[in-house]
């Protein structure tokens, strides 16, 4: 067995509010509650680092965070409904490489089953996935499930259907053709024992077997309970199907919405308080707080667009006239606008001709004494070379701002695109994967800069730091108070956009997963196809694919027979790339306003080739369809377009 530096770590999914039988996991079973004897059962396998309850943000769970205040044992709190993601973040905030995945209502786990699991895991370094559940013979109740961190982070970034979210690993043992997994069976099939805790039959059995053996032997193996059944004919009499919770999800998936009842609901609590802070809704934190947990950052900062935070970054930075920023052309004009708007000079460097993304070469060529940042876009959800970038800023000392408008929850190198840079800006633009109408928010890890950035966001009141700022009634309203110690913007998200946020936040895996369900369509439909080449995602990366963007060869067809063909097949319309931002009127014309005093720079056709060369052969194509028929459908538009070129 070769555990070498791997973190193994238990994680025991626990709450209060069971339907079925209403706070089991805090009921006492002879001495101690059903969760603690979980516990102290899982406390007796020696291969496991850490001990994690992942519990939810519900109030009626918070006997359950006070259970454990003083114990070892750690309590995350997170999603009630979707578990997967309660179980990837807690597992990501306690830097698990290996996982064991224990539920609450299973009061035999037994020591020696879950070891056994652990071992055929880390004996063989193929495997993702080690479980007695897939075809049980096991009673149901010693049941168990380890996997690799690398497994439950494609899970929580893949998974789409409702039950995948509430039970955790189907997605993994599902898809064995993405996942390595591996089923262990006892001597015999005993799945017909019913040794879980859902319904109160259940649990007079569990507190049968409970006062036999814990006086004698507090940690009783599974071959202790099957000796107790034998020789004194103790028995569950419940007669409930093995994994009804499970069966149950499956009959109620239903179709996806845009906009859901979640969003409803919140939008709905704010309204609810007549827009008076003393009522107590207050969304943006729990907005901010609940973006800074799954973007895996101390600090976000909610703002009115995506502009305003990339203006905010920079004036926090303190950079302005005589600065130089190096930013990509080829991309929405915003953010060149926010250095304009920080009274600095944008600088473009080139894109890469297969990846559409800026060039770590062109932003070290074009590095000057007066270059302060780099702003760096992961275009149509794919990240561009994120590790030559971040040391070429660390080399001349710049900072690196991370416009992620178009990417949520894409990865470079396995690592979460947003946790790069010095700052991360994302969008909420109704196009956007998360769309709040408006909106934008930035993350960042460093106090100063949260500081910096909140104040200019926020008028420049004295009272702000890094988190919203709080204050009595009593203090503002006295004639001395003095609010202004900074020159400040009013870029502050309304309580409204922040609600449908923060539920679209909760959400983010599913609106994200939609868009890379599309993309693998669309690149099936061009997989043949010579002249239609989508944009290049590096090895080890993922994109979360904003659009699906394609290459069109135009001396094969020109761009404009191609979408016109694609239309008249019944196709979408669907938008080229923009225009790239130095050939602009406002940069060619120089239309800066009382700014074209200090922007000194000539904006000249061919200084960036790549994206000059890319920018008229684009196609954007649309990833946003929710039902996945619409997309079959504009695939097969796609590929009927392809052939009749190919046929002309």
């Amino acid at each position: 067995m070769k555990k070498c530096n791997l973190k193994i770590v238990a994680i025991i999914q626990a709450r209060c509010g069971s339907t079925r039988l209403e706070g089991k996991v805090m009921k006492k079973l002879y001495s101690l509650s059903l969760l603690e004897h979980i516990i102290e059962r899982v406390q007796n396998v020696d291969l496991i680092d850490e001990i994690i309850v992942a519990t939810t943000i519900n109030e009626e769970d918070d006997k359950i965070e006070k259970l454990f205040r003083n114990s070892k044992v750690k309590v995350f709190r997170g999603s009630k409904d979707n578990v997967l993601e309660r179980f990837y973040l807690s597992a990501n905030k306690y830097e698990a490489d290996v996982i064991v995945r224990i539920t609450s209502d299973d009061p035999f786990k037994d020591p020696e089953v879950i070891k056994k699991a652990l071992e055929l895991l880390l004996d063989n370094n193929t495997l993702d996935y080690v479980s007695n559940t897939i075809e049980p013979t096991y009673p149901e109740g010693i049941d168990i499930e380890v996997f690799t961190m690398n497994a439950l982070r494609k899970a929580y970034t893949q998974a789409q259907l409702l039950s995948e979210k509430e039970h955790v690993t189907p997605y993994i043992w599902k898809n064995t053709d993405k996942f390595n997994v591996l089923n262990f069976k006892y001597k015999t099939n005993i799945s017909e024992m019913r040794w879980t805790i859902d319904y109160e039959e259940d649990f007079v059995f569990a507190k049968k077997v409970y006062e036999e053996l814990y006086p004698l032997k507090k940690i009783f193996l599974m071959d202790d309970i099957l000796s107790l059944i034998k020789n004194k004919n103790i028995k569950n009499t419940s007669m409930i199907e093995r994994n009804e919770g499970y069966k149950k999800s499956l009959k109620e998936e239903g179709k996806m919405e845009r906009i859901g009842e979640l969003e409803r609901k919140y939008v709905l609590e704010v309204l609810d308080t007549q827009f008076r802070t003393s009522k107590g809704a207050d969304f943006m934190t729990r907005f901010e707080s609940k973006f800074a947990e799954v973007f895996n950052s101390n600090f976000a900062i909610s703002h009115v667009n995506g502009t305003a935070t990339m203006h905010s970054a920079l004036e926090a930075m303190n950079i302005g006239n005589g600065d130089e920023v190096i930013v990509p052309p080829l991309t929405m004009s915003s953010t060149s606008l926010a250095v304009l708007h920080a009274n600095a000079t944008p600088v473009f460097a080139d894109v890469d001709l297969d990846t559409f993304l800026i060039d770590p070469d062109s932003i070290e060529k074009n590095i000057t004494s007066k270059t302060k940042a780099i702003i760096v876009v992961s275009l149509y959800g794919n990240s561009p070379d994120m590790t030559k970038i971040v040391e070429i800023a660390k080399k001349y000392n710049l900072y690196v701002i991370e416009d992620n408008a178009q990417s949520f929850l894409s990865f470079h190198k396995n690592k979460l695109i947003g946790t790069f840079g010095d700052c991360s800006s994302f969008s909420f633009q109704s196009s956007k994967h998360l769309a709040a109408g408006e909106g934008g928010i930035i993350t960042t890890d460093d106090e100063k800069l949260a500081i910096g950035i909140r104040k200019v966001s926020g008028l420049g009141y004295s009272t702000i730091g890094s988190k919203k700022a709080k204050i009595t009634k009593e203090e503002i309203q006295h004639p001395s108070f003095l609010r202004h110690d900074f020159l400040g913007w009013n870029y502050r998200l309304s309580e409204l956009n922040c609600a449908v946020a923060l539920a679209q936040t909760e959400r983010i895996v599913e609106l994200v997963n939609i868009r890379k369900r599309n993309a693998k369509i669309y690149l099936e439909a061009i997989n043949n196809c010579t002249w239609l080449r989508p944009q290049k995602v590096m090895e080890g990366d993922e994109s979360s694919y904003w659009a699906f963007t394609m290459k069109l060869d135009i001396e094969k067809v020109s761009w404009e027979e191609f979408r016109k063909k694609y239309l008249d097949f019944g196709g979408s319309k669907y938008y080229g790339a923009w225009q790239l931002t130095y050939l602009e009127p406002l940069f060619q014309e120089k239309l800066f306003g009382r700014r074209k005093e200090f922007i000194q720079r000539e904006y000249n056709k061919g200084i960036c080739p790549n994206a000059e060369y890319l920018q008229p052969r684009l196609i954007q194509l649309k990833t946003n369809f929710i039902d996945e028929k619409d997309t079959i459908n504009e695939a097969e538009i796609l590929t009927k377009t392809i052939k009749y070129f190919e046929e002309r």
